[in-house]
């Protein structure tokens, strides 16, 4: 069995590493979402539809297409008037009721912390994870 020296060193360092390539997905895509429409306004000036690039640039060697592509990110602002619209406009089967994991992890975690009944166990299951957390010891003075 590896020792807890071991252990805490490989956790700690595993950590290091997410956050290092969470930072760097973030600085990724922050380039990707600036780069995105200076490269659709490009498709635009030139009159092009697709672009091809270089299978060399890969890893796989395998060209790629790039083409212009419009997504679009609607915001709610009056939930329950949408969901009128969209039954009346034949479109109700896509409203689902949702609760965020993250907001019934926050509700389990305070219901455990102050001893509180959980929903039973046919309607919610609780799984408990033993992990640890890790955070910067503060600097010596």
């Amino acid at each position: 069995m590896a020792t807890i020296d071991e252990l805490s060193r490989k956790f700690a360092l595993l950590k290091e590493l997410r956050e290092y390539h969470e930072h760097m997905a973030e600085t990724l895509g922050s380039e990707l979402s600036q780069l995105g429409p200076l490269l659709f306004k490009a498709f635009g000036d030139a009159s092009s539809d697709q672009f091809r690039v270089s299978g060399e640039l890969f890893k796989d060697g395998s060209p790629r297409i790039i083409t212009p592509t419009l997504k679009y990110k609607p915001s709610v602002l009056k939930e329950s008037e949408l969901f009128s619209w969209l039954r009346s406009h034949d479109s109700g089967s896509i409203i689902r009721e949702t609760v965020h994991h993250k907001t019934l992890e926050s509700l389990i975690e305070k219901l455990k912390e102050e001893n509180l009944e959980l929903p039973p166990p046919d309607v919610l299951t609780v799984f408990t994870i033993e992990t640890c957390s890790l955070r910067r010891a503060p600097k010596q003075k």
